[in-house]
């Protein structure tokens, strides 16, 4: 660790520029609610050990500096909010898929469930203490290690991620808007159980829960990738599929995916 000023922070840090390490994950929240959205992530970071969360490590307010850069465009000008938590080792998600998915499909089914599976167990516990992830990218928000076992990062309301192609991959935020609706990013609890829904389906099947149609994104269920897949069908569409009234929370989707898991998991030689 580097001593500062602040004494248990970890990271040096200058006016002009910020200092990410990859042991390490420093973000900077400038959104409207950030104040109340950090405080209330920093709250749950320290209350909750949990192997898909990281481990938090500090926050403040950055000194002497304000968003006027991008007030132009935001319209926002105010202090930053800093969030410091420790980085395990690993990859994107994105990256994870690319590299471990079998021909014509995605990830092992049963690897596959195991990592959104955790990934619901911690929005479980977010949404009881009040928070809302917002943002569950595989190239943004997900960081999958060695082991296959995922870690949830960026806890930004999904506020870094909006507007920023290069994070969103899979076209998230275009799924929210024509198929959940409301605002983009969803603050709401029902925002990440769909993100974790679409998540699952591209895992296993190498494709998210929509597709671009002649006027807006529309759901599109695993068994239209395959009918090897038609057993994700029910899962993934009662929370992607806007027909179904997305009746899931983090609660029953985690436990619906051990169900599955249980059924998917390889027999021990």
């Amino acid at each position: 660790m580097l001593s500062t000023a602040r004494g248990p922070a970890a990271l040096a840090i200058d006016h002009d520029c910020l200092l990410d390490r990859d042991d390490v994950l420093l973000e900077d929240n400038f959104f409207p609610e950030a104040p109340e959205h950090t405080s209330r992530v920093v709250k749950f970071l320290r209350e909750h050990q949990h192997e898909a969360l990281p481990r938090y490590v500090d926050d403040w307010i950055a000194r002497d500096r304000t968003i006027h850069q991008y007030s132009a465009k935001s319209g926002l000008d105010g202090p930053i909010h800093h969030l410091l938590c420790e980085r395990s080792a690993g990859i994107s998600g994105l990256r994870y898929l690319q590299g471990h998915r079998m021909r014509g499909a995605g990830l092992p089914p049963a690897l596959a469930l195991r990592i959104v599976e955790r990934l619901a167990d911690v929005c479980r516990l977010a949404h009881a203490a009040g928070v809302v992830h917002g943002g569950m990218m595989l190239d943004h928000g997900v960081r999958v290690g060695a082991n296959g076992r995922p870690v949830l990062e960026h806890w930004t309301n999904g506020r870094r991620g909006l507007g920023n192609v290069g994070c969103d991959r899979e076209g998230l935020w275009y799924g929210v808007r024509d198929l959940l609706g409301g605002e983009v990013p969803s603050p709401l609890p029902v925002g990440d159980v769909f993100a974790l829904g679409s998540m699952l389906a591209l895992l296993v099947t190498g494709e998210p829960a929509y597709v671009r149609g002649p006027r807006r994104h529309e759901y599109r269920p695993p068994s239209a990738c395959g009918p090897a897949f038609a057993w994700l069908d029910e899962v993934v569409g009662l929370a992607c599929d806007p027909s179904l009234g997305f009746p899931l929370t983090a609660t029953t989707l985690a436990a619906r995916l051990v169900g599955l898991l249980a059924a998917r998991r390889p027999a021990p030689e």
